[in-house]
């Protein structure tokens, strides 16, 4: 009886450590997806500013 009890107990954290470790590396993976979408387009505003600041300084007066 006791044995069974604890064998169970040990699977439960087993499961719940695993969840939770599965849980924090989906987290991680979305935020850092996230990250790179914003960063992406930043650069891709940046890019598209440095041109317009580049036409505008090359039209000249």
């Amino acid at each position: 009886m006791r044995r069974s009890f604890k064998l169970r107990y040990l699977y439960y954290l087993f499961v719940f450590e695993i969840k939770d470790y599965f849980y924090n590396f989906y987290v991680t993976t979305v935020s850092l997806h996230i990250l790179c979408k914003y960063l992406q387009n930043l650069l891709i505003y940046l890019q598209n500013y440095h041109i317009q600041i580049y036409e505008w300084v090359t039209s000249g007066p």
